[in-house]
């Protein structure tokens, strides 16, 4: 195999970028969230698409809401969260295209 120098001003790390095609990638994934009783008062819609970084999980999610939505504190602390029709632990990590549900507490009931 013989070698060919290329003679060049530019450095090694600017020749390959003039080589390379100029690609942008989206580091992120897209989720539908719905929102209920109180969440929904309080956010002011019933869902929205919410964009995450890959590997994000539902306490990612449940951090931006309460930066997002102060109000949201109480209500947050004892509700449950469902991806795609299943409870989920906060933990659980989320995949593009997934539904994530907030549900409130409910009240009411026999005395």
């Amino acid at each position: 195999m013989s070698r060919v120098a290329i003679k060049s001003d530019l450095d090694p790390i600017q020749a390959v970028l003039r080589i390379l095609p100029h690609t942008c990638y989206t580091i992120g994934m897209e989720i539908h969230a719905r929102y209920f009783a109180s969440f929904r008062e309080i956010i002011g819609q019933n869902e929205e698409v919410l964009t995450l970084h890959e590997g994000a999980n539902v306490a990612d999610v449940r951090a931006l809401l309460l930066t997002r939505y102060p109000r949201l504190q109480p209500i947050m602390e004892r509700s449950v969260c469902a991806v795609n029709h299943n409870y989920v632990p906060i933990d659980t990590v989320l995949h593009e295209g997934d539904e994530l549900v907030f549900i409130p507490p409910v009240g009411g009931g026999c005395h």
